[in-house]
């Protein structure tokens, strides 16, 4: 929408693939359970509706007159057991009533409010994708987890969607960077700023606050990086410094959890790293085809940290994440009942499921 908005087309056709490519995505996974039919059908009114918002946010107000049709398209298509198509609507209503605000604020050139709208959009992301992958777990339970829902499960879904926004909003600040539009630069790097911050905080809550300011101090170092990179400076310092940075997060979660086999994050964290670098030097270039696809390959690799750190907390503190059995009170009486029948190593507690404190508020 911004690319349209400015009449940078060229770039515009490069983030249009990215876009097209993660609608492409969302269809397979509903024709697996829907078939080829449901999946072309969503297929197509997801790239109308993305059509129209970009020709919103060029000031096409008409543009938004078939947006309806193509809601309700959607929800028939997603519509899946426990999920019927009017709760689908409810939320693709408000949804696209935050993408149209999204819209406003990109027709306007508005950093901040571009800003804050697409980070509403995003909080709200999971009010589709919860109650939709709870929906097709049902459906497909022989190839899905039993459980959707979890302390264990937010912790996943929040470290992932945290990594993710940090690798977006650094891709926009960079874009910025490149073009020289260093409000949208500022703007886009304080939104990759907070997102490290939520990570941060995340991890602060279970190892504590040395950890969290450290890996605070981290993250916004390499965003810090990426952009300089972007905008003119040093690549090779940026790029050392991205390795120095992510060489000292491996150690300090390494260290705060021994279930993290130290080098592991490094190793993991390069995935991500790497593309970005990429997308940085392909921004320079103007070469938005290659810019877009490595920002793309590196929203991607950054679930597997994400999904890494997700199950070593887990693993590592189990009564604030899992359901874990416990044992019933056994009294005096039983214990000599059973030194009676001979038996004085014998547990007559019967076990049931408690759930353990729960992790983090999330």
């Amino acid at each position: 929408m911004q690319a349209s908005s400015a009449a940078r087309l060229d770039e515009l056709i490069g983030v249009s693939a990215m876009l097209d490519q993660d609608a492409l995505a969302l269809a397979e996974i509903v024709g697996a359970i829907r078939g080829q039919t449901a999946a072309q059908a969503l297929v197509d009114a997801w790239r109308a509706q993305s059509a129209d918002l970009i020709a919103y946010a060029q000031g096409q107000a008409s543009s938004a007159v078939d947006l309806d049709r193509q809601r309700t398209v959607i929800a028939a298509q997603l519509a899946t057991g426990s999920l019927p198509a009017s709760a689908a609507a409810d939320v693709l209503q408000h949804r696209q009533e935050q993408e149209l605000a999204l819209a406003t604020a990109i027709s306007a050139h508005d950093s901040s409010q571009t800003v804050q709208r697409l980070s509403d959009l995003q909080s709200t992301s999971d009010d589709l994708g919860r109650p939709l992958a709870a929906a097709m777990a049902a459906q497909l339970s022989d190839l899905s987890p039993a459980a959707t829902e979890g302390a264990d499960i937010s912790l996943r879904l929040h470290l992932d969607a945290e990594m993710l926004q940090q690798v977006y909003w650094t891709g926009a600040a960079m874009a910025a960077a490149a073009d020289t539009r260093p409000a949208d630069a500022q703007a886009y790097t304080s939104a990759a700023d907070q997102a490290a911050n939520d990570t941060a905080n995340e991890l602060a809550a279970i190892y504590g606050g040395d950890v969290g300011n450290g890996l605070a101090d981290r993250l916004r170092g390499q965003i810090a990086a990426f952009v300089s990179a972007a905008s003119g400076g040093d690549r090779h310092q940026a790029a050392t410094e991205v390795e120095r940075l992510r060489n000292e997060t491996d150690a300090l979660l390494s260290g705060a959890n021994e279930l993290i086999a130290p080098g592991l994050l490094t190793q993991l964290l390069r995935g991500v790293d790497q593309p970005l670098l990429s997308a940085s030097d392909a921004f320079v270039a103007r070469n938005f085809n290659t810019a877009y696809a490595r920002l793309h390959e590196s929203a991607k690799a950054a679930q597997k940290p994400a999904d890494t750190l997700a199950l070593a907390i887990v693993d590592r503190y189990p009564g604030r994440y899992l359901n874990l059995p416990t044992t019933a009170p056994v009294s005096r009486q039983s214990l000599e009942l059973a030194a009676v029948h001979g038996r004085p190593g014998d547990s007559l507690a019967a076990p049931h499921a408690a759930r353990g404190p729960r992790g983090p508020s999330h």
